[in-house]
């Protein structure tokens, strides 16, 4: 391209002005949608902020051992979800060894992790509220070499 009084040849800089207008109208088009995304219900709650407070409330209290064999090591929020994640004190193949010997599928593992995920929405609990009101909660669960096992999600309390 050349350089004439300041200006580039060949339209460059008229193309510059509308690829800036684009960019600028698609990036607010994706704020606004996004808040819409976190704003719920009839109460109009901002679950997003709602999920950030309780993650930020439950990240004080972390690490914390669950059992002698699971551990909640982190939280996040995630637009309206609450991201937990915990951590399995063994391996895969000891968890499919101790089920094999039980003559059980591993399917029965994730089904009874799905079944404590319901635990978030005992009554008069914060995580029950947060729930109720649009939130969601998503539980990750892992392996002590970090590979992942299951994941569990709770989007409504019954």
């Amino acid at each position: 391209m050349v350089l004439c009084g300041g200006k580039f040849v060949g339209g460059f800089m008229k193309k510059v002005s509308i690829v800036s207008v684009f960019l600028t109208i698609t990036f607010f088009a994706n704020v606004v949608s996004g808040n819409q995304e976190c704003i719920k219900g009839l109460t109009k709650t901002d679950m997003c902020a709602k999920a950030r407070q309780l993650s930020d409330q439950i990240a004080t209290i972390l690490p914390m051992k669950m059992s002698q064999n699971m551990s909640w090591e982190s939280v996040a929020a995630v637009g309206t979800t609450i991201q937990a994640h915990i951590r399995l004190s063994y391996g895969k193949k000891h968890l499919e060894e101790t089920y094999k010997k039980a003559g059980l599928p591993l399917s029965y593992a994730k089904q009874a992790i799905q079944k404590s995920a319901t635990s978030t929405c005992e009554e008069n609990t914060p995580t029950r509220a947060f729930v109720n009101l649009g939130g969601s909660f998503r539980y990750v669960y892992s392996f002590i070499d970090g590979e992942r096992f299951t994941t569990a999600v709770v989007t409504s309390c019954k």
